[in-house]
């Protein structure tokens, strides 16, 4: 979890502006990114193994509030990060946990928070970012981590998308790399969920 809740930073470093510097395309699909929803499938090939685990589930994000990410295969669970906590939900029950126990993730979240409060430094730092286009128009941003903290959970993440995040690309420094491809894209509107 470490990985996707650092992954939602990264988004959210660059689509509020200020902290990386990303063509305002990008930016406005990852701001309805981080207020939407999707399904997503999720292969993660370990180093030195030639067949991924996959998993596939739904993500719910509200800017400013939280993500849920629910795991609905191979095995059914949800963990919901809040501003000030974690709530894991499976097959052994439900247990929340406040952030202030998990380092990590109440690093992340503040930095997140305050990002989206509107302090555009709350990343500074904390990713090189790269803009590529590919040859069918779609945006591709790699951001590689230049902190610490960071640098141990991933090597880079790389998001592309056009009118939403379609896709991104984890890679670890154990050499694993996760993939996670994003349909059924969805935003908030007041009254429910408009789709691409």
């Amino acid at each position: 979890m470490r990985r996707i809740a650092l992954l939602f930073a990264a988004i959210a470093s660059a689509a509020f502006a200020g902290a990386v510097v990303i063509p305002s395309t990008c930016e406005s699909a990852l701001r309805r990114s981080m207020n939407g929803d999707a399904a997503w499938r999720m292969e993660r090939t370990l180093a030195g193994s030639t067949k991924p685990l996959v998993s596939t589930g739904f993500v719910h994000t509200v800017a400013g509030e939280g993500i849920v990410w629910e795991v609905r295969w191979p095995f059914p669970s949800k963990v919901t990060m809040s501003t000030n906590s974690m709530t894991f939900v499976d097959d052994e029950g439900t247990r929340t946990r406040p952030l202030s126990e998990m380092p990590h993730y109440e690093d992340i979240r503040r930095e997140t928070d305050r990002f989206l409060a509107g302090n555009p430094e709350a990343f500074d730092g904390a990713f090189r970012v790269d803009t590529l286009f590919t040859d069918d128009g779609r945006w591709k941003l790699i951001f590689v981590p230049e902190a610490r903290a960071v640098k141990r959970i991933a090597s880079s993440f790389e998001l592309v998308g056009d009118r939403m995040l379609e896709r991104a690309l984890i890679r670890s420094p154990d050499g694993s790399v996760t993939t996670i491809v994003f349909t059924d894209l969805g935003i908030r509107n007041g009254e429910g969920t408009d789709r691409k």
